[in-house]
C-alpha cells in the first residue's frame, strides 16, 4: 500500500518555462520579428510604389482626354497676365477628366467672377478664393510614399502640394544646342521667343516636351514625332513643391528688381512650378550635395537640410524630378503608359526621353 508521502513524490510537477527557456523563446521571436519587419515594409511600399504608378496612369489618362477634348495637350500653366500673378496649373485645367467635375466648376466661377470685379486681371493662386481647393488637395496628386505632413507648400504648411510636375523639356542641355532655337521660336507664348536668361534664379524652361509652358499649347498629338511611347510626359518631384494649383509664376527680371508691366518682346523669366526640365546634368534623384540646391534653398522651410558644404547652385526650372521609391522614380508617359526610370540611366535616354521631337534613337 502506497503511502500519502509516496503519492506526493510521484505527483508530476506543474509544467513551466525556466528563466533561460525563457529567454530563448524571447530571442527566438526578437530574431523572427526582425526577419519579418523589412519584408513588411518592403511589401508595404510595393503597394505605395503601385499606387503611386496608378496616379500617374489617371493623369495621363485625363491629359490625353483633354487633348482629346481640346485638340492639344494640357499647358503647364494658364497665362499669368500679372507680374505677380501665379497661373493655374495643368492640375486645374484637367480636373474635369479626372471626375473632379464639381471643383473645376468652383475654380471657374471664381476666376470669371474676378476678372469680372478686377477689369479682366487674373487671380494669383494664393487668392483666398482657391482656399478651400489648396487646403484640401487631391490624393490623385500626392505619392503615398511621401508622408502627408511634407507635401505642403513651401509658403504656408497648410495648403496642399502635388507630387508630379510636367516635362517641359530638355533642349537647352543636350548637347550642340543653342540658346534661342528658331524652331521653337513662338510668339504665343507671353509674347517672347524663349525663356531666359540661363542660370540664376530661373533660367531657360524649355519648350520641346510634352507640358508647354503657358496658355494655349501647340503641343498636338502629332507633333510629338518622337513617339508617344518614348516620350515622357509627367513624373515625381518631391523637392522645392508648391501649391498644387500653382503653374507659372510671370517674373521680368531687371536690374532694379521685377518689371512693373510685361514686356511686348524682351526676355523674360517664368518660374515654373508645375513643370520642369530634364537636365543632361541632373539625372532623377539627384545628389544634392554634388549636383548643388536651389539657390533660394531655405533651411528653414525647404527639405533635405542643406548641409555647410552644400552649394546653392540650381535654378528653380531645372528643379530634379525624385522619388521617395528607392532607387527610380516614375513617370507617365504621352501615350499614357508608365515609365519607371532608373536613377542610373543615361544622360542621352534621360534627356531624349523628355524631347517630343529630337529625333533620338535609343
Amino acid at each position: 500500500m502506497t503511502s500519502n508521502s509516496e503519492k506526493v513524490t510521484m505527483r508530476r510537477r506543474p509544467s513551466a518555462f525556466t528563466l533561460v527557456e525563457l529567454l530563448v523563446v524571447i530571442a527566438i521571436i526578437g530574431i523572427l520579428v526582425a526577419l519579418l519587419l523589412p519584408a513588411i515594409q518592403a511589401a508595404r511600399e510595393a503597394a505605395r510604389r503601385t499606387k503611386c504608378i496608378n496616379n500617374l496612369k489617371n493623369i495621363g489618362l485625363a491629359c490625353l482626354n483633354y487633348e482629346s477634348t481640346k485638340k492639344s495637350y494640357p499647358p503647364s500653366s494658364t497665362i499669368a497676365t500679372d507680374i505677380s500673378t501665379n497661373g493655374l496649373s495643368w492640375n486645374v485645367l484637367i480636373l474635369p477628366y479626372v471626375e473632379e467635375g464639381g471643383i473645376s466648376d468652383s475654380v471657374k466661377t471664381f476666376v470669371e467672377n474676378y476678372r469680372k470685379a478686377n477689369a479682366g486681371k487674373d487671380p494669383d493662386v494664393y487668392n483666398a478664393g482657391f482656399s478651400d481647393a489648396n487646403l484640401a488637395g487631391l490624393t490623385l496628386y500626392q505619392c503615398p510614399s511621401d508622408i502627408a505632413v511634407e507635401i505642403v507648400d513651401k509658403f504656408n504648411s497648410t495648403l496642399k502640394s502635388a507630387s508630379y510636375g510636367g516635362v517641359a523639356g530638355s533642349y537647352r542641355t543636350r548637347p550642340g544646342s543653342s540658346a534661342c532655337p528658331t524652331n521653337y521660336t513662338d510668339a504665343g507664348y507671353l509674347r517672347i521667343p524663349c525663356v531666359g536668361p540661363e542660370g540664376g534664379l530661373v533660367s531657360f524652361l524649355n519648350i520641346d516636351g510634352m507640358i508647354y509652358p503657358s496658355g494655349q499649347s501647340p503641343v498636338k498629338t502629332s507633333k510629338v514625332t518622337d513617339g508617344t511611347s518614348k516620350t515622357l510626359m509627367v513624373g515625381e518631384r518631391w523637392y522645392q513643391l508648391r501649391v498644387w494649383s500653382a503653374g507659372n509664376y510671370y517674373s521680368v527680371p531687371t536690374p532694379g528688381g521685377r518689371a512693373a508691366t510685361p514686356p511686348t518682346s524682351a526676355p523674360c523669366g517664368s518660374a515654373s512650378s508645375s513643370a520642369k526640365n530634364i537636365s543632361w546634368n541632373i539625372p532623377p534623384n539627384p545628389d544634392l550635395n554634388t549636383v548643388g540646391y536651389y539657390v533660394n534653398h531655405d533651411n528653414t522651410t525647404d527639405r533635405p537640410v542643406m548641409p555647410s558644404s552644400g552649394k546653392k547652385t540650381m535654378s528653380f526650372n531645372d528643379l530634379p524630378f525624385g522619388s521617395l521609391h528607392t532607387g527610380v522614380v516614375n513617370f507617365v508617359r504621352a501615350d499614357g503608359g508608365a515609365e519607371v526610370i532608373s536613377n542610373d540611366i543615361d544622360p542621352a535616354v534621360y534627356t531624349g526621353f523628355a524631347s517630343r521631337n529630337g529625333g533620338e534613337t535609343f
